[in-house]
């Protein structure tokens, strides 16, 4: 089996750069980074080009809204523009049908988000459990669901009535075989024609992690849960920067999250909480002295990032200068 494992993201950092290096570094598989450069931070040539970050030679794909257009697909649109994030949120599976062009000879395919962490040197350990595995779909948490009015099972009447059996699963980590994305992409065409024409009031578009499972499901296709002993959803993981493994379990951890990147997430936090306490203290404490008729000559008000306040003089004798509490 020809197998192309593929790290999504919408970044480049030290973090992404380490998991791309184990998935380059497993042996029978090739790697591509996918980038998501919407709003363009790197630039490129072609859609497939090397590059060099971290002292890594990285196989890039560069993908964007003006692709999405070009596949025809279905997407968002918020205050009359297009809501590319939403679509790559939402519509994970969009990535597989522009890998599937753009690197066509492969049996499967693996897309991993960039917040999972392989627990080993490389994936060969992880990918050992399936070198032998047929399955069109191996996605995590599959299971047998059914429409509500919660979040992305709400308003799917247009596409799914009561008795249809309707399945989910979790995006992080999915594997599809080449004839099940293209049973999936044409799918997602057709699908995109029924929804712009149906005349229900209430109408959302179908999310990845119900359309993918249910279609393939529905249409005969093999698909398999992964093991939850290779794939742990752990909420509360956080790494070092160099994503060091100890005690190598060949796992995959989803989310984890940088130690760096959640302390400076944290400062801005509080630092973002101290401002607006220092903000509406001395707007409160200039309110409270306008009000005292000592100093209704001579106005107060704070300073244009509320460090202090000031007193105007400008009413005083002795000029206008203005002193700061």
């Amino acid at each position: 089996m020809k197998t192309l494992m593929i790290l999504g993201t919408h970044f480049v950092d030290e973090n992404v750069i380490s998991e791309y290096r184990k998935m380059k570094n497993t042996p029978g598989v090739d790697a591509v980074l996918a980038i998501d450069n919407t709003n363009p931070k790197i630039e490129f040539q072609s859609r497939v080009e090397d590059k060099i970050f971290f002292d890594t030679s990285v196989k890039c794909f560069f993908f964007d809204s003006k692709l999405h257009d070009e596949f025809q697909l279905h997407h968002f649109i918020e205050n009359g523009e297009q809501n590319f994030k939403k679509n790559m949120y939402e519509n994970g599976d969009y990535r597989f049908y522009y890998f599937r062009k753009y690197f066509p000879d492969y049996d499967y395919y693996w897309m991993i988000d960039y917040d999972v962490f392989c627990n080993a040197e490389n994936y060969a350990g992880f990918l050992e459990k399936f070198a032998d595995n047929r399955a069109d779909l191996l996605i995590q948490g599959l299971a047998e669901t059914k429409k509500s009015d919660e979040g992305f099972l709400k308003n799917l009447d247009w596409l799914y009535n009561d008795e249809d059996k309707i399945y989910q699963g979790l995006f992080a980590v999915v594997r599809l075989s080449a004839r099940a994305i293209d049973f999936l992409y044409q799918k997602r065409l057709e699908l995109g024609k029924i929804f712009r024409n149906s005349a229900a009031q209430f109408k959302q578009w179908v999310f990845c992690e119900v359309f993918v499972p249910t279609a393939l499901i529905n249409g005969g296709f093999i698909c398999e849960n992964l093991n939850e002993e290779r794939v742990k959803f752990l909420p509360h993981i956080y790494l070092n920067d160099e994503r060091f493994f100890l005690q190598p379990d060949n796992h995959l951890y989803h989310p984890v999250k940088s130690v760096k990147a959640e302390i400076e997430k944290m400062k801005k936090q509080y630092a973002d909480l101290f401002f607006c306490f220092r903000k509406n203290f001395f707007i409160q404490l200039a309110e409270n002295l306008n009000s005292i008729s000592n100093f209704k000559n001579f106005p107060i008000h704070c300073d244009e990032n509320f460090n202090s306040l000031v007193i105007d003089l400008s009413g005083n004798k002795g000029g206008g200068r203005q002193f700061a509490l």
